[in-house]
């Protein structure tokens, strides 16, 4: 294609023809280019402090025969190491809250210019509707956002995402619409039907769930997702790092739109809120959501 001006009137329709198919060159360039590159999620367990807070980056190769590789997956990620992954990822899942109760915001700043309080249940001060999913799924509450510890963590997931709004990258979807998706791991390996409790700590009982884990999540991924020895090993050492792996796969559903979309009725309360990814319906071979997920191939 010559993409040099025509002669005579640069401004004529001439002109305007090779300027048209300028453009449509750079797009079938630019369309090529994404279509061949690797995706790359991160998923990243979230804690208050670096020391507990763990990272996994999947690098998913494109096109075949070659196979997605786990590139990273490490503990102690510092505000600047996650900011440096953020820029390298193209989709971030991140096991904390990313909001909190509308009724709760609404009450503290009731509470802070007038004075007044809300006469309602308490329990809407402390869960936001993902934590009502959550429940429905599990059976159990998840930590409250607004009276648990878990409000740290909270605290310094809006940092982060303030930090990239402030660098003009993008405008922040905390329903998980944009880059960045709020995860819930023990929902995840529950649909996937894998042991979703007991794999927390240090204790023989806990490994050898986590174990059970990772062979299960090995089974089902297939040649989808080879899990090295490395990353198995790391895995049954942590739970804060088998977290992060299933952060990033949460990732991976929800940019190939293989999660469970925010119901239109709760849009725009996920918007505020936050809205888990909890009823992810990653496909994993053999896993209950198999037939009903959109395509075929394990992630």
């Amino acid at each position: 294609m010559d993409l040099r001006f025509p002669q005579g009137d640069r401004h004529g329709p001439e002109s305007v023809i090779g300027m048209s198919e300028l453009l449509i060159g750079i797009v079938g360039i630019r369309t090529r280019w994404l279509a061949s590159r690797p995706m790359i999620t991160l998923g990243v367990d979230l804690a208050s402090q670096p020391e507990r807070t763990a990272t996994c980056q999947i690098r998913w190769r494109a096109p075949p025969p070659r196979r997605p590789t786990v590139d990273a997956l490490s503990k102690g990620a510092t505000d600047s190491r996650l900011l440096e992954l953020f820029r390298g990822s193209d989709k971030i899942g991140i096991d904390a809250p990313f909001g909190w109760p509308v009724s709760f915001v609404q009450a503290i700043r009731g509470y802070s210019t007038a004075t007044v309080w809300p006469t309602c249940d308490v329990s809407d001060l402390r869960f936001r509707r993902t934590d009502r999913m959550v429940r429905e799924r599990l059976g159990r509450w998840p930590l409250s956002v607004s009276a648990d510890r878990i409000a740290m963590t909270a605290m310094r997931a809006a940092r982060l995402l303030a930090k990239v709004a402030e660098e003009g990258e993008e405008v922040i979807d905390r329903s998980g619409g944009g880059r960045f998706v709020e995860t819930y791991p023990a929902v995840a390996l529950s649909i996937w039907g894998l042991p979703s409790k007991c794999y927390k700590g240090e204790t023989e009982e806990a490994t050898a769930v986590r174990l059970e884990i990772v062979d299960g999540l090995a089974e089902k991924l297939g040649s989808g997702l080879i899990l090295s020895e490395e990353v198995r090993r790391k895995c049954l050492e942590s739970d804060d790092m088998l977290d992060a792996l299933v952060a990033a796969l949460v990732a991976r559903g929800a940019a190939r739109r293989r999660c469970q979309p925010v119901a239109p009725d709760d849009r725009r309360l996920a918007k505020e809120e936050g809205g888990s990814r909890a009823r992810t319906r990653i496909v994993l071979r053999g896993s209950e959501d198999e037939q009903s997920s959109q395509g075929t191939g394990p992630l």
